[in-house]
């Protein structure tokens, strides 16, 4: 009976069935016949509802579960035409077009910053209209995935298939690419050659014989270069790379590995400059004429020897320094009127004074002499010392905004706090931040200066001063502060940093809490590192009434000042046994 209920099904027919099986615009005709067909659908839809709930009493099973068959059927009917009615079918395809145009511009931003990426095959697979935007978007095909030598034979053959396709897919657009060459015949590395007129960003690893040998073919060929990476990971020292003065359109080098001096590049025009190469004997070299360059990062791991007396970099803004020592450095030849940030790394070696006097002399060497513009001051070391001299770099920094130092010495805090009698102003008086790392205990002496430089400069509110907005200690060893111990939760430990660095002191009140506090934990196990035991069911009443006295004993304590609760570590961990026995607002109070 219920086949032969099937086959009466009075169905809506689809107008055009292939608009369901593509995802092909329908044209207005066909926009018009669907829409009709799904109001119809849901006209039956809404009728056989209706009668499913008049007859739900005296309707037999069989009728109800056609019925809802129907429904179902109807349902899918709706939805799947619903589909071909969607706006997304009916996007031009110039709009689609420019969304993965804009959707390439993204992935050549972000592929800067990442060593890896992927190409975009999933937006070509949603349909044949979307395929088509893909492959017309050429410059959605010019980001090539990171070169590698593939395993197999077979994946060699892939790769030159592959690469052969991206090639022929970005067309004419800028292509940017990441090869690691290695000491093996690659056709790839002729692929790429052949388009050398179309690199835009290259990116290389390898021995320096390999990177020589790739880039000696391409002299002349490279009108579109931007950015160009290289990195030597072994092998003799690199022969001279000249064809890279040719390239006109050169703003970004980046340099690493090992003796990589020998490259020449178009000093005038570059604008961001990485080098982080071993025994870069030419680094200041690379530094003449440099005019337009904003952004310097150097690692230097050899003496410098050179004839060059002083080289201005009058358009330097974010300047990175990496020291394997503290005399004869880069910061001794540099001139830099506009600087805004300063970052300073010192490896292996302490931090002297011998280094911030060439701090002092680069910054008094511009024509105003100090750095009238420098914000953001950056000074680390592997080694946890300071020495004393900071002040008087900080008096050719007038704007500056951020300090992030090893912790100062107490005379240099001291002269940050204080108050210049003839000005009536202290140091940096634009300062908003200090960042100071740590990485032992620290003596009193500092903790008083520190106290000092909080109260002097975090209350100020002349128009002509900025307040400092914050102060932090920062520690890569976690446990370096007095009295903290590993089972101490961390707001116990913010708490302990607190009280040494405003020199809290124990009181009655305070110790008396301590006492408490003990007893406390002591009725419930487990209570100070918040996973209380209760007793079992047979104990419960004396358990009850003994918390309860004590509840009332610490109710009653008189609290004068709320650092005797911080003192004595009193606070949150109690509140798990909340909702199982009485407790005190006034603890809720002390955590507030």
């Amino acid at each position: 009976m219920i086949s032969s209920a099937k086959s009466a099904l009075a169905f809506p027919a689809t107008p055009f069935p292939y608009l369901l099986r593509s995802n092909i615009a329908p044209s207005p005709l066909e926009f018009s016949a669907v829409s009709k067909a799904i109001l119809d659908a849901e006209a039956l839809r809404s009728s056989l509802n209706s009668q499913l709930i008049e007859r739900k009493a005296s309707a037999n099973l069989v009728w109800k579960a056609i019925t809802k068959q129907k429904i179902q059927r109807l349902e899918k009917f709706i939805a799947s035409h619903n589909g071909i009615l969607s706006v997304i079918r009916r996007i031009p395809s110039e709009i689609i077009q420019e969304i993965f145009q804009w959707l390439s511009a993204i992935l050549r931003r972000e592929a800067r910053s990442k060593p890896k990426w992927a190409l975009p095959f999933a937006y070509g697979q949603i349909c044949s209209s979307w395929r088509g935007g893909a492959l017309s978007v050429h410059s959605l095909w010019s980001l090539f995935p990171e070169i590698r030598k593939p395993i197999s034979h077979v994946g060699k053959e892939l790769q030159v298939k592959y690469m052969t396709e991206l090639l022929h897919r970005s067309r004419q657009s800028p292509i940017q690419f990441c090869i690691d060459i290695t000491s093996w015949y690659n056709p790839i590395r002729d692929l790429l050659v052949q388009s050398s007129g179309r690199w835009q960003v290259v990116s290389t690893r390898g021995s320096a014989t390999e990177i020589h040998n790739f880039f000696h073919e391409i002299r002349g060929r490279i009108p579109n270069l931007e950015s160009l990476t290289i990195s030597v990971v072994f092998g003799a020292s690199l022969d001279t790379l000249d064809m890279f003065q040719t390239a006109p359109k050169l703003r970004e080098v980046r340099l690493s590995g090992y003796e990589i001096s020998a490259i020449k590049l178009p000093n005038h025009q570059l604008v961001d400059f990485c080098s982080l190469a071993m025994r870069n004997r030419n680094l200041l070299s690379h530094l003449t004429n440099a005019h337009h360059l904003e952004n310097f990062t150097c690692g230097e791991w050899g003496p410098i020897t050179t004839n060059i007396n002083a080289i201005c970099l009058p358009s330097l803004k974010r300047l990175h320094v990496q020291l394997t020592r503290s005399s004869q450095t880069i910061l001794d030849f540099l001139t830099v009127p506009i600087l805004e940030c300063l970052r300073i790394s010192v490896i292996l070696v302490s931090l002297d004074t011998i280094l911030l006097r060439s701090l002092a002399e680069m910054a008094s060497r511009s024509e105003s002499g100090n750095l009238p513009h420098l914000q953001e001051l950056h000074i680390w070391s592997t080694l946890d010392k300071m020495p004393e001299g900071l002040d008087e770099v900080l008096r050719l920094t007038p704007a500056l905004r951020i300090l992030d130092t090893l912790i100062p010495s107490p005379r240099d805090i001291l002269a940050l706090a204080s108050v210049n009698t003839g000005s009536g102003v202290p140091l940096v008086t634009s300062l908003k931040y200090c960042y100071f790392g740590v990485s032992k205990a620290l003596v009193p002496e500092i903790f008083s200066a520190l106290k000092e430089l909080t109260y002097s400069r975090c209350e100020l509110r002349p128009r002509c001063i900025s307040p400092l907005r914050g102060i932090r200690l920062a520690t890569e060893c976690g446990q370096w502060w007095n009295k903290t111990s590993r089972g101490d939760t961390k707001n116990n430990v913010r708490i302990i940093r607190q009280s040494q660095l405003e020199l809290w002191e124990a009181s009655e009140t305070s110790i008396l809490l301590t006492v408490l506090k003990e007893r406390l934990f002591g009725f419930v196990p487990g209570l100070s590192k918040r996973n209380p035991v209760l007793p079992n069911k047979p104990s419960k009443g004396n358990w009850f009434q003994n918390m309860q006295d004590l509840l009332d004993e610490i109710e009653n304590v008189e609290i004068d000042d709320a650092i005797d609760i911080l003192v004595s570590l009193f606070t949150s961990p109690s509140v798990n046994i909340k909702h199982r026995c009485r407790y005190p607002k006034y603890i809720w109070d002390w955590n507030a």
